[in-house]
């Protein structure tokens, strides 16, 4: 009658599954880098008594990581870019 098939409703309710896992993935390096960045910042802060320099300059170290960790996932997962164009 024109309505969807099991197979279809299961194949669609994948792709789904598959996009909101690679929305929630994309920024993770991101995310990572800043805490590590962060981490690392407040650590050489306490030491030299200089913690707004270092938190700030950790943070952006650890963002320009991230990013660059997010490229290259997203450059190493060519299989994602062929299931989104079917």
């Amino acid at each position: 009658m024109g309505g969807k098939t099991v197979k279809e409703t299961d194949t669609e309710s994948k792709k789904e599954k598959k996009s909101e896992a690679k929305k929630i993935r994309s920024n993770m390096g991101m995310t990572i880098g800043m805490c590590l960045g962060m981490a690392v910042g407040i650590a050489i802060g306490a030491k030299t008594h200089s913690m707004g320099r270092w938190l700030s300059l950790g943070l952006c170290i650890g963002l320009c990581i991230g990013m660059v960790v997010d490229s290259i996932t997203k450059k190493q997962d060519p299989d994602e870019d062929k299931e989104d164009s079917e």
